[in-house]
């Protein structure tokens, strides 16, 4: 076990040690791990009173517009739901982009408990790929260097990574259904403008009891292994997933990428973005008709088709760093909850 003796008051959870703690500690290594069982099974780091991590990392790389997770699990804190923490987190640990100025905000960590929890927590951080070359991420306590990870860039296949966009609400009227009619689509306007990621910052849950048997969530999901089932009508897409989902606002919670001719459509930057607004509802079909879909520069005889991710934490500007967390409830299993979907890719419109 690594020793790390330091006083230290968080927002989250005061960590209390001993006050003559060395000059410098040997930094920690961080291992890449796929399932919590190897999670759990690297050195364990203490930080005092009582609370040890165990860190790991998805991946050693990403492309330029994607990124990988970093994961902690922490035993022996204890943490009230809703706990304000200073700047970025994986847990009780400072995440610091080196190179980068270091915000001093408060935010909301979205730690999910129906009461106060003493024991094991999970937290995910995503390092996200921003712009070419490596990105250095320190892990501190106070000054205190916990661990140091460079996540280097990977090259695409292709020119691009094959942007996921956001969609906006659309301004055109939706009319409720009746009584035992079909569900009314819900208008989106289709952007192109991003690309989007998922917004995976500052969460926090109670470690799961079968999490020896679990896989680690990804920052993005396998796009080949879909766990949502979407349908093209002449109303819209449906999309029906294997857990309730939230259905009220689709500019929200979904981001698509789409091909034209079988080409993927590219994003361009973004210029200005509306609030949004809304309430949760939640259900397990969502019905969405498509406003807009010329702003993707299709000709008429050519084939247009969509894939769909459903984010229950909301999504984020790859080259923005404003915070869009939704505080939204995840149910009994948040980790899962939290975890991205995306759908099969189907057709929108074929060549007339």
């Amino acid at each position: 076990m690594i020793k790390l003796p330091l006083v230290v008051a968080l927002g989250l959870v005061v960590l209390v040690g001993c006050a003559n703690h060395p000059d410098s500690v040997e930094s920690a290594d961080v291992a890449v791990v796929a399932t919590f069982e190897e999670l759990l099974e690297q050195t364990p780091i203490d930080l005092g009173d009582g609370v040890r991590v165990r860190l790991g990392i998805q991946a050693r790389s990403a492309r330029v517009g994607e990124g990988v997770l970093l994961y902690c699990i922490a035993d022996g804190m204890k943490a009230r739901v809703g706990a304000e923490s200073p700047g970025e987190r994986l847990g009780p640990l400072q995440v610091v982009r080196v190179g980068r100025d270091v915000r001093d905000l408060s935010r909301r960590l979205l730690m999910r408990s129906s009461a106060d929890h003493t024991g094991s927590w999970f937290f995910v951080h995503p390092v996200v790929m921003r712009e070419a070359g490596p990105v250095e991420i320190a892990l501190r306590m106070g000054e205190q260097s916990i661990a140091t990870v460079i996540v280097e860039e990977r090259a695409a296949q292709d020119s691009a990574v094959h942007a996921w966009l956001p969609f906006q609400r659309s301004d055109v009227v939706r009319h409720l259904a009746k009584a035992g009619e079909d569900p009314v689509p819900t208008p989106v306007r289709v952007t192109t403008t991003g690309p989007v990621v998922p917004h995976w910052k500052l969460f926090g849950a109670p470690l799961p009891r079968d999490a020896r048997r679990r896989r680690l969530p990804t920052f993005l999901p396998d796009a080949s292994r879909p766990d949502l089932r979407l349908v093209s009508g002449k109303a819209g897409l449906t999309l029906t997933a294997p857990r309730d989902v939230i259905v009220a606002r689709p500019d929200w919670h979904l981001v698509a990428r789409w091909w034209i001719d079988g080409v993927p459509v590219k994003a361009r930057p973004v210029e200005a973005w509306a609030d949004m607004n809304g309430i949760e509802i939640h259900g397990r079909r969502i019905d969405v008709c498509l406003d807009g879909l010329d702003v993707l520069g299709a000709r008429p005889e050519q084939r247009v088709e969509v894939q769909l991710m459903y984010l229950l934490g909301g999504w984020t500007f790859v080259g923005d760093e404003l915070e869009r967390a939704f505080a939204m409830d995840d149910g009994d299993d948040p980790i899962r909850a939290r975890t991205p979907m995306v759908s099969n890719r189907v057709t929108v419109f074929a060549p007339r």
